[in-house]
């Protein structure tokens, strides 16, 4: 299952406010909120964010099936974090 949300939006994403089943996430243009811990399911394979997204985050943010992360469109190196 695909999220995209819109253009717009900037809103912090709350743990448990996401479907559990979502493989793919897009945040909006403006979205610029740091992930908290557990936030994102575990069944996330592709998460992607703006070129204007600029806040740190660890790799225990991440969930460990998650396979392409991009910023813009800079596919980040998962190995790296």
């Amino acid at each position: 299952k695909t999220l995209i949300l819109s253009y717009e939006y900037n809103k912090p994403v709350s743990k448990y406010s996401l479907p559990k089943s979502l493989t793919t996430l897009y945040f909006g243009v403006f979205y610029n909120h740091s992930l908290e811990d557990y936030v994102l399911p575990e069944s996330l394979t592709t998460l992607r964010f703006s070129r204007f997204y600029n806040q740190p985050f660890e790799k225990y943010d991440l969930p460990k099936s998650l396979k392409n992360l991009y910023i813009g469109n800079e596919k980040v190196d998962l190995t790296k974090l």
